[in-house]
């Protein structure tokens, strides 16, 4: 399996970026001089002035010779933005922001659990309550997860909760034999409560993205089933549409 690595101006394009949505440098505040930014990332000034250019032409700063760079906007959405196409670009995802796993259970879907991922209800599976975070310890989560499956795979909790960075389904897989062949994903705007608020430390009734994915084998059967809230200001997916000939 291949993941594309991201170039140097864009890590540091992405790590700027993320500081100005999460307020580690809020509107109206300088950011690093060119030089502390050198250093910080171990670069020459034409990578970091790369990198400036392009959250410049994204309007989030403003550059003044001898004066500094002011940062004007948070650019909402722009904090966490991958261009999904292929199953493995949800690996680089998970490579990117770690999971931890909150808690875990085994549980009988009831009606509104089975209808809110499409499931019977009766079900008997398993359920970890997840969040993703950064690579910085005071970096908020950027997304609150619930991912079910089959109750047959519980002894599997504690591979999951070892391996941050890599997507459960690919441990189901290796235990289930079974391939994963299509992803299904449906995505809703949403309010977030009160409870999903905490946890994403932002308020009550924020906007938020509701995403449903289904992860599903070569018959079509899920393997597994996620279902995360990305609060709105942090998160933003995009995808491509290419006309057949």
């Amino acid at each position: 399996m291949k993941f594309k690595v991201p170039t140097l101006t864009e890590k540091i394009v992405k790590e700027l970026v993320h500081g100005i949505v999460i307020g580690r440098w809020p509107v109206g505040e300088m950011l690093p001089t060119e030089k502390e930014l050198c250093e910080r990332f171990k670069c020459s000034r034409v990578t970091i002035r790369r990198a400036l250019d392009a959250i410049e032409k994204a309007g989030m700063i403003e550059r003044r010779p001898r004066i500094g760079t002011k940062v004007i906007s948070t650019g909402a959405g722009i904090g966490f933005s991958y261009a999904l196409s292929r199953i493995d670009d949800l690996d680089q995802l998970a490579k990117d922001h770690s999971r931890v796993v909150l808690n875990a259970e085994v549980l009988t879907l009831d009606k509104k659990s089975a209808a809110a991922i499409g499931s019977p209800v009766g079900t008997k599976v398993v359920r970890l309550c997840n969040i993703r975070v950064g690579q910085r310890k005071d970096d908020p989560p950027i997304v609150f997860t619930h991912v079910y499956f089959s109750s047959k795979y519980s002894s599997l909790i504690d591979v999951i909760r070892a391996n941050p960075d890599i997507l459960a389904v690919h441990t189901i897989e290796q235990a289930s034999h079974k391939e994963c062949r299509e992803v299904q994903q449906s995505i809703h705007a949403v309010l977030l409560p009160k409870q999903l608020s905490s946890i994403l430390c932002v308020s009550e009734n924020s906007p938020a993205l509701m995403i449903l994915r289904r992860y599903l084998d070569a018959a079509g059967q899920p393997l597994l089933i996620s279902q995360s809230w990305h609060p709105g200001h942090r998160y933003a997916f995009s995808l491509n549409f290419k006309k057949n000939d």
